[in-house]
């Protein structure tokens, strides 16, 4: 499985997929308390990221008589952050997150959106 030029080849062993992984910006403290427990992996942003291609959009979102969010940040590529999390850290903890996700799957399943 290739996920991005920068990050290189990833592969999983068999039938294996990371429905156990949330990657997002600002997650509430409730979420990271309730899912981390069932093996869930949380990885929070502190940058909204929108494409180069996005600035106009980007530049609206920012000017503080519309959205006004100071956390946008122009960019194709992840930040050092979200890379050590993908290339080093992912890798230590996915089997023990595995197991407790296994153990706990029917339990957020009912928090899944369609």
């Amino acid at each position: 499985m290739l996920l991005a030029p920068h990050l290189g080849s990833r592969e999983l062993e068999g039938d294996e997929r990371l429905d156990f992984l949330m990657i997002g910006c600002r997650i509430p403290y409730v979420t990271f308390r309730l899912l981390q427990p069932c093996g869930v992996i949380i990885h929070q942003t502190y940058n909204q990221l929108f494409p180069t291609s996005d600035q106009d959009l980007a530049d609206r979102a920012r000017h503080k008589h519309n959205l006004g969010y100071h956390d946008i940040r122009l960019g194709n590529t992840p930040d050092d952050r979200l890379l050590k999390f993908i290339t080093k850290n992912l890798i230590t903890v996915a089997d023990s997150a595995r197991e407790r996700f296994d153990a706990y799957k029917d339990y957020p399943g009912s928090f899944r959106v369609p």
